[in-house]
């Protein structure tokens, strides 16, 4: 099993909500996080080292150093035309 720091849900609305209700019913360090309340995002999730992040209808783009640093599940509501698989 893979261990880590925290779950960190960021996002808007009923989806991000119901992503860190679920987490909380099975893990007990879960942060749902408002992307309105963190003045510097880049610092917050650069500083970030170890955690589960499940991005969940998130404008917000991670940058390479918290990709490699963290586990990033990524939730997005649509189809990407333009992106699709070959």
């Amino acid at each position: 099993m893979i261990s880590c720091e925290s779950i960190i849900v960021i996002g808007q609305g009923k989806v991000a909500k119901e992503c860190a209700r679920i987490a909380r019913d099975k893990f007990d360090n879960v942060k749902l996080l408002d992307i309105n309340e963190i003045s510097n995002l880049d610092e917050y999730f650069n500083s970030l080292k170890g955690h589960l992040i499940i991005s969940a209808n998130n404008t917000y783009i991670f940058k390479p150093r918290c990709v490699e640093n963290n586990a990033i599940i990524n939730y997005h509501n649509a189809l990407f035309p333009n992106h699709r698989s070959k």
